[in-house]
C-alpha cells in the first residue's frame, strides 16, 4: 500500500550532493494539501520523494476521484509521463503530510536515463516493481469480494501506522462512502462479537 524505495533515495542524495553548484536537482517543499503534480498539466519536473507521504490519485470525467496509490520516500513520481513522451500529468500527486522533493527537469531525466547506467538501473526495479504492484492489486480486486480487500487495507494501516481518511479510503478502494461506512459498521461489530 505505502510504496517506498530507500535505494532509489540514496542514488538521488549523492547526486544532489555531486552537482558542484550546478543546479541540474532542486529540493523542494511542500505543504500538506500541496499538489505536486496536477492532472493534465504539463510535466516540467519529475519528483523523488526524500521525506513525507503522498496520494497519486486519477479524476474521472464524472468527477469521482480513484486513489492509485500512497507512496513515501524514494519513490519517483512522473516518469511515466516522460518515459512515454506525454507531456501533461495522467494523475494528481498531493502532499498527505509536509514533503521534501527532488526535482529533476525533464532533460535532466533524460539525460540520466542516457549516461548514467546506475540511475538507469533503479528507475527500471522502481517502474517494473510498481507494474507488477498495480497487476497484482487489479487481479486482486477482480477476484476478491470488496469484503477482503477493506480487510487487507485495514490491516495494511494498521502495520504501516498510516491515518487515512474515509475519503481516502474509499477512494482506494473504489467504493463510495456509504459502502465504506457499512464496511466500517460491520467491522465493528464483528469485533464487539466474543
Amino acid at each position: 500500500m505505502l510504496r517506498t524505495n530507500a535505494d532509489f533515495l540514496s542514488y538521488m542524495d549523492a547526486l544532489y550532493a555531486r552537482q558542484r553548484g550546478k543546479a541540474t536537482i532542486l529540493c523542494r517543499k511542500f505543504d500538506k494539501g500541496e499538489q505536486l503534480c496536477t492532472q493534465g498539466r504539463r510535466v516540467h519536473y519529475i519528483h523523488v520523494l526524500r521525506q513525507g507521504l503522498v496520494k497519486a490519485y486519477h479524476t474521472e470525467e464524472n468527477a469521482k476521484e480513484y486513489i492509485l496509490d500512497f507512496f513515501g520516500l524514494g519513490t519517483v513520481l512522473g516518469e511515466e509521463e516522460v518515459l512515454a513522451g506525454r507531456s501533461l500529468y495522467l494523475n494528481t500527486v498531493e502532499a498527505m503530510t509536509a514533503v521534501d522533493a527532488y526535482l529533476v527537469s525533464v532533460e535532466h531525466f533524460h539525460y540520466l536515463c542516457d549516461h548514467d547506467h546506475v540511475f538507469c538501473r533503479l528507475l527500471l526495479t522502481e517502474v517494473s516493481r510498481r507494474m507488477a504492484d498495480s497487476t497484482a492489486r487489479a487481479s486482486f480486486y477482480a477476484l476478491y469480494p470488496i469484503r477482503y480487500a477493506f480487510e487487507k487495507l485495514l490491516a495494511a494501516q494498521a502495520r504501516q501506522n498510516l491515518e487515512l481518511s474515509k475519503s481516502d479510503m474509499a477512494s482506494y478502494l473504489g467504493i463510495d462512502i456509504r459502502s465504506l461506512n457499512r464496511l466500517l459498521k460491520e467491522h465493528m461489530n464483528e469485533r464487539k462479537t466474543p
